[in-house]
């Protein structure tokens, strides 16, 4: 019993006592199926006894081949508390008679994705060996180099599929599905420059393009500066005869092609006069000078 009232007659002295013990309560199992029939497709060792209130519960659960565990609780005190597994066992304290359940049936089938892709990769957020119907999946794709992505798709076209911030998303159907990249080429920029010319190219913001940014998404727009070396101007621009110029600039250019950017320069021409102060010799003689500085030779007065 919990509790105890009477009423004592004291005679002379009296002493009172009381004594108490812990209580004691009953300990049970039940496996079942997921339509709730007793299933003998696990075992739990023998529990059923009577175990003083406090005690520490715990026991382990043995599936057969082909059959998982789907839920672990305990009815206590008409109540239902859910057990975690922890280092492969189950463990509560117990507080009053109490019911073990565990429910077993067969893992829910998986199935695969299939990401082979020519001149693309998909990477799998959270890859396993088969997914669950249902399950989120998430992904991204990217191109090999010199590529583009043009479209994502599944094998499925019932199944929808979403993009936000290049992360794409579905919901796991009941069937092996293929994730299916399309690509095409970039666009090439190719530079062709004599030794005394430099041409860069920037995009609109300035920044310079490496070798690798040569490819370009169609429509991109670039800007393309041609520089001479000292002693030289800028001769041809893309077969265009320029002004000679020292640099020459092409303020916006859209790729819409495999293009060619080609510059070639000219050494710069040089007036030099000569003037006789004193002497026999003519001033207008013609003077024949060789300017070191371009390895060509000029007529000059």
């Amino acid at each position: 019993m919990d509790s105890y009232e009477g009423t004592v007659v004291v005679d002379d002295d009296t002493v009172i006592s009381a004594m108490a013990v812990l209580k004691t309560y009953n300990l049970t199992t039940n496996i079942k199926d997921e339509a709730g029939t007793s299933s003998s497709y696990a075992d739990i060792e023998d529990l059923s006894s009577e175990r003083e209130h406090g005690s520490e519960i715990t026991f382990t659960v043995n599936v057969t081949d082909n059959y998982e565990i789907k839920d672990v609780y305990i009815i206590v005190n008409e109540e239902k508390v859910v057990l975690s597994l922890e280092d492969e066992q189950y463990s509560f304290v117990l507080l009053g008679d109490t019911e073990i359940i565990v429910v077993v049936g067969r893992p829910a089938p998986k199935y695969i994705i299939d990401t082979t892709n020519e001149n693309a990769s998909v990477t799998i957020l959270g890859t396993k060996d088969g997914y669950e119907a249902g399950t989120d999946i998430q992904f991204t794709v990217s191109a090999a180099e010199g590529y583009y992505v043009t479209n994502v798709t599944l094998s499925n076209e019932e199944v929808e599929l979403t993009e936000e911030n290049g992360t794409y998303l579905f919901a796991m159907p009941e069937e092996n599905i293929s994730i299916i990249v399309e690509t095409a080429l970039k666009l090439v920029i190719t530079v062709e420059e004599d030794e005394n010319i430099e041409i860069i190219i920037t995009d609109t913001n300035g920044k310079p393009l490496t070798n690798s940014d040569l490819y370009v998404l169609p429509g991109t727009e670039i800007v393309v500066t041609v520089n001479a070396k000292i002693g030289y101007e800028v001769d041809y621009v893309n077969g265009e005869d320029i002004e000679n110029v020292e640099e020459y600039e092409i303020s916006s250019m859209t790729i819409n092609t495999n293009t060619t950017i080609s510059a070639s320069s000219v050494a710069k021409e040089y007036e030099i006069t000569t003037k006789v102060v004193e002497g026999n010799v003519d001033a207008s003689e013609v003077v024949e000078v060789e300017i070191l500085t371009t390895g060509r030779t000029y007529n000059t007065e």
